[in-house]
């Protein structure tokens, strides 16, 4: 009796293993990505998935959402100021910035901020202090000029980062709070 007990465990094992392991894998989740087009135009997105079917896209300035299935994607992006290609994993719903500085190209597709709470932070050299600008909520150097920065002064806008990365970069700091979302941290860090 314990034989044939064994021999049908055997047996079923070797029966299982038969089977295609894709039937035990989980299908492909459809995922949101944020897109802020911050070029000034239309960007034309060709996107290429593992099968290598085709998906055409365009951007216009500004906020969007778009609705793909989880997985990697070769991409080609024609903008205002200029191609870039690449490869992307889209694995969890993630956002797209798509800029252009001083006539380059910047485009990043990353995760999304903890309780969508993200900001830009930049940095005034000529005083060595930074400004994080919650959400890129104001046109942050005429703000700073209302506020009582000099003309001319010096602005370098940063990336694009989480609250909670900058928490982090200065070591949970307290920081001044200002109106319209925009933090300042001084230089005695």
């Amino acid at each position: 009796m314990k034989n044939k007990l064994v021999v049908l465990f055997v047996l079923a094992a070797l029966l299982v293993s038969l089977i295609p392991v894709s039937v035990f894998a989980a299908e492909p989740m459809e995922l949101k990505v944020f897109v802020r087009n911050a070029t000034g135009g239309v960007v034309d997105l060709r996107l290429t998935d593992a099968n290598g079917d085709f998906q055409y896209l365009t951007l216009d300035p500004g906020v969007s959402e778009l609705a793909l299935m989880e997985g990697m994607y070769e991409y080609y992006a024609l903008t205002p100021c200029g191609v870039q290609v690449g490869v992307w994993n889209l694995n969890v719903s993630k956002e797209l910035m798509i800029r252009c500085d001083n006539g380059m190209l910047s485009m990043d597709l990353s995760k999304r901020c903890d309780n969508n709470w993200w900001g830009v932070l930049y940095y005034l050299p000529d005083y060595d202090f930074w400004v994080y600008n919650g959400k890129d909520s104001v046109n942050l150097y005429d703000w700073l000029l209302e506020d009582g920065m000099p003309e001319g002064s010096n602005l370098v806008r940063g990336s694009k980062v989480c609250w909670s990365d900058v928490m982090d970069r200065f070591q949970g700091y307290p920081l001044d709070w200002e109106d319209y979302g925009v933090w300042f941290i001084g230089a005695d860090l």
